[in-house]
């Protein structure tokens, strides 16, 4: 299995909503919401990863040169409280 971080998937998503292809498990959105929703959760990620990889010194699945800080040890889905149209996941 290929480790890829979750910001990539997330990305691959919002991809397939801008050709048009149907969200997977959309729980009953709108083209529009969908677009709006997944493109919040990859904008977070993006910051999320960015954030982790500057306090550690090193990027995803990379080992660094100085002594360790912590631990870049995967990932683990967190859900954010959103508006009342249902939360977002993201992955902490």
């Amino acid at each position: 299995m290929k480790r890829i971080p979750p910001s990539v998937q997330m990305k691959e998503e919002v991809t397939a909503l801008l050709r048009g292809e149907p969200p997977a498990g959309d729980g009953g959105q709108g083209p529009m919401e969908g677009f709006v929703r997944g493109t919040a959760r990859y904008m977070l990620q993006v910051a999320i990863e960015a954030e982790a990889t500057a306090f550690l010194g090193r990027g995803h699945y990379r080992r660094g040169d100085r002594m360790r800080l912590g631990w870049r040890n995967g990932y683990e889905p967190k859900g954010l409280q959103t508006d009342g149209s249902g939360g977002a996941h993201l992955y902490l």
